[in-house]
Parts: structure tokens; C-alpha cells; sequence
């Protein structure tokens, strides 16, 4: 349920925190993928 103030300031910043999670396992991922196929 959509409120207006505080509960929509938390939405964003959870949406914010899993947008960078999961840019981060991205990341993560092909870095691996990247030295792996470097050695």
C-alpha cells in the first residue's frame, strides 16, 4: 500500500539498495568470468 511522506521515502531508498545489490553481483559476476578466462 502506497502512503504519502516517510513510507515512500523508504520505498525508494530500498529499491535504491537492491538496484546496487544487484549491479553489484553483476559486477562481481563477470569479473570472475573475466579472470577465470584470464588464466
Amino acid at each position: 500500500m502506497w502512503e504519502p511522506g516517510s513510507s515512500k521515502y523508504k520505498g525508494n531508498v530500498f529499491g535504491i539498495i537492491i538496484g546496487l545489490g544487484i549491479f553489484y553481483a553483476v559486477f562481481y559476476i563477470v569479473f570472475t568470468l573475466f579472470a577465470i578466462h584470464g588464466q
